[in-house]
């Protein structure tokens, strides 16, 4: 789906996984957001990099820790099979709530043995708030491991966290402020081109990647609604 307001630009991922029924090219990116201000890219879509040369870098590119999304006890949406195979795929669907609000939902994590399923919900800018995400993850009984990722533009800086906050900057000087609210204690942990991890990625062109911050939320409990929200500072 994409979205528009004003100089706000977007994208918002909930539909089939892939085609045909293998998803050979198919990405662990359901409900993930892509966001553009201006001319500048905020939260981006980490790419490809390779296709057949190195799988541990295909598995990260094509993974759920590459993407805007929410992963579950450290596991890809869906079972990777081979660079151009999956084993299972993890279905999205997409409906509108109001005018400036929708929300999705993925069967991805319902094949684990206490089945989670993830919603999310985005809010288009109001007067105080660019953007607002809340994601709601339900298991049946057992605690989960939980990460909300968020990956950001190759040229967006990024504060250090105080608190439930960090402060994003642009290169024309625009400032943000992103916020996470949780029902669960949680940790916050960035990555700047960590191989070792790996995370903080991005790769405009093929066989190329760049270093670019990544912030991981990570929080354990049966359920957790969390909220991202994203506020223009003066």
């Amino acid at each position: 789906m994409i979205f528009r307001e004003g100089d706000l630009r977007g994208c918002f991922r909930a539909g089939p996984f892939g085609y045909p029924s293998i998803a050979a090219h198919a990405h662990c990116d359901q409900l993930s957001i892509i966001l553009i201000d201006g001319e500048e890219e905020l939260l981006t879509d980490s790419g490809t990099f390779c296709y057949h040369e190195d799988d541990f870098w295909r598995r990260y590119f094509k993974g759920t820790a590459a993407h805007n999304t929410v992963r579950v006890d450290q596991t890809d949406q869906a079972e990777y099979g081979g660079p151009f195979l999956w084993s299972t795929q993890a279905t999205g669907r997409l409906h509108q709530i109001a005018e400036r609000e929708f929300e999705g939902a993925h069967d991805g994590y319902r094949r684990l043995a206490d089945p989670v399923t993830h919603l999310r919900r985005v809010t288009l800018p109001s007067s105080d708030r660019l953007l607002q995400v809340a994601d709601t993850l339900s298991g049946l009984g057992k605690p989960h491991g939980y990460e909300l990722i968020w990956n950001f533009g190759q040229y967006v800086g990024l504060g250090v966290a105080i608190g439930n906050r960090i402060t994003l900057t642009t290169p024309s000087g625009k400032r943000f402020s992103m916020e996470i609210e949780s029902s669960l204690p949680y940790t916050i942990a960035t990555f700047y081109g960590d191989e070792l991890a790996p995370a903080g990625f991005y790769s405009r062109q093929f066989g190329q990647k760049s270093p670019i911050h990544q912030l991981r939320a990570k929080a354990r409990g049966q359920n957790w609604s969390v909220t991202t929200s994203l506020r223009r500072l003066p």
